[in-house]
């Protein structure tokens, strides 16, 4: 038998086998009462470990489970939202295929009855000859094949997802938990709004009366609007949370934020891996288009509460928030 080194059998940082203990016991590499000891610990490890997988397991189910929750929840608004601005099912002969050539009828045929269910719908899946095809339209009637060599999972994934994001004028192809944030956002009831938090309210305040113009509390951030006389909600990308354009960067809470443009991102300036030091900015995200630029540059004075932080996951059929993890 090969003995590992003592001094790694004795190691209360490494798991150990029990054949490997054997191994060093036969072998006059550890005494009695080293072995025991280290059995102890390597107990102990396997106990530790086997937990450990058990908690990653038990929160992965979770986060699958709050996933298809918020789904179900976006599947069920988008109805509604349907219902509300009265789409209407347009009839079988108004549809088309656009320059597809020769289109089997079962497509149209498929196409109908998804409107019929969801008349907002702008991307469908429908299968032939074994395939599984994307059509996607502008105005509901002419549509044409999208993504032919595409993988069948990413096809399903964004008919499935534009049955929720149609009905808002949201991009199923988009980054899905961007989408999905700003849709359950959008859609929560109000009375959970962060806004309407007494001690948000506070800081919120004492920040103004410092003549702070963007807050960041937790994963939001809030831009005051001198227009309004009030705060908006923005989006705001941290370095130490979303990376910062640099793997390995964090939060430089000490530096600027210089806006060219009313970019509704707000950048918050980062230290890169490398230590060098990159000041913020404001942006648009990729589905909002360009920024509109300002006639010169501003500095937006900013502060962070990251004491205000909490799990800002809802459950949205009992509108109420979640305990944080």
């Amino acid at each position: 038998m090969v003995s590992l080194p003592k001094h790694w059998l004795l190691s209360a940082q490494r798991r150990i086998s029990p054949s490997d203990l054997k191994a060093a016991y036969l072998s006059g590499n550890l005494t009695s009462i080293e072995l025991a000891a280290a059995w102890k610990r390597a107990s102990k490890a396997r106990r530790e470990h086997d937990r450990s997988e058990e908690l990653k397991a038990q929160k992965a189910q979770e986060q699958k489970d709050r996933l298809e929750r918020d789904l179900q929840f976006l599947l069920a608004k988008a109805l509604e939202e349907s219902n509300r601005a009265g789409y209407s099912v347009p009839a079988r002969h108004a549809l088309a295929i656009d320059d597809e050539g020769d289109v089997e009828a079962s497509v149209l045929d498929t196409i109908h009855a998804e409107l019929a269910r969801r008349p907002y719908l702008r991307h469908v899946a429908a299968q032939t000859a074994g395939f599984l095809q994307l059509w996607t339209s502008q105005d509901g009637l002419v549509w044409k094949q999208w993504g032919r060599y595409e993988k069948w999972e990413r096809k399903h994934l964004i008919a499935l997802r534009a049955k929720a994001t149609d009905a808002f004028g949201e991009d199923p192809m988009d980054h899905w938990g961007r989408v999905r944030g700003r849709l359950l956002e959008r859609l929560k009831d109000p009375k959970l709004d962060t806004l309407q938090r007494e001690d948000v309210k506070l800081r919120l305040a004492e920040a103004r009366s410092r003549g702070v113009e963007f807050v960041v509390i937790g994963k939001i951030g809030f831009f005051w609007d001198s227009s309004s006389n009030d705060w908006q909600r923005r989006e705001v990308e941290r370095a130490d949370v979303q990376g910062g354009g640099a793997t390995g960067s964090r939060l430089w809470r000490e530096g600027r934020i210089i806006s060219n443009n009313h970019g509704r991102v707000v950048v918050l300036p980062f230290i890169k891996e490398d230590g060098t030091k990159t000041e913020g900015h404001t942006r648009n995200a990729p589905y909002q288009g360009p920024a509109e630029p300002r006639p010169e540059s501003i500095e937006i004075p900013f502060a962070i509460y990251d004491d205000l932080n909490r799990d800002e996951t809802w459950e949205p059929s009992g509108s109420v928030f979640m305990p944080a993890p």
